[in-house]
């Protein structure tokens, strides 16, 4: 072997321990700084009962569970109503979605928080829940004796833009806050029955 080739050869050497080492080290700093944190809600609901009569209540334990590492602030514009478009939507035993008598409309549009108002938003550390309880009245909710499912769903109404643009300049622009980018989030089905009364 002439002194080139083996030049050559332990420099190829040298080349290979010195990748060995970087991927290690890399490997390693991932292991330590672990994956980047990120936030997610997960929400569950739960019926007072299982069986209702037409002209009876119902009651929901609803939660949102921070189950991300890191913490979250959710406006108080969290409202479920049995109203298109403002997140309560109940199915029958057909897939197809039904209403109930609307003799009012439940108001879920909260305005905009004034700046520096944090106390508007809830503070939710990792693993951590929030807890809200929902009645409606099964007539507003169904038209008729049958089996239902209810879910719930909820979406921020303050993008990450808007919040932005509007508080750049205030404490709330640097709160990690759930917004609308975040998209939808629903409970899963609550199923139910209904009675004649």
């Amino acid at each position: 072997m002439s002194i080139i080739q083996s030049i050559k050869q332990v420099l190829l050497t040298i080349t290979i321990l010195l990748v060995a080492v970087m991927v290690a080290q890399g490997q390693s700093k991932t292991s330590r700084a672990g994956t980047p944190k990120t936030a997610l809600l997960r929400m569950s609901a739960k019926a007072d009962r299982a069986d209702y009569r037409i002209g009876e209540t119902m009651k929901l334990e609803v939660s949102l569970e921070n189950v991300g590492d890191t913490e979250i602030y959710v406006y108080d514009d969290v409202c479920f109503s049995p109203s298109i478009g403002y997140g309560t939507h109940v199915f029958d035993q057909n897939r197809k979605e039904v209403f109930g008598e609307r003799e009012f409309i439940k108001e879920c549009l909260m305005p905009p928080p004034k700046p520096g108002a944090v106390s508007r938003f809830t503070r939710m550390a990792p693993h951590s829940s929030l807890k809200m309880q929902e009645v409606f009245q099964v007539k507003e909710l169904v038209p008729e004796a049958g089996e239902y499912n209810l879910v719930l769903t909820y979406r921020s109404s303050l993008s990450a833009e808007f919040l932005k643009q509007a508080y750049a300049n205030d404490p709330l622009g640097r709160l990690p806050i759930w917004t609308t980018d975040q998209g939808f989030i629903d409970s899963g089905q609550v199923h139910f029955r209904v009675t004649k009364s």
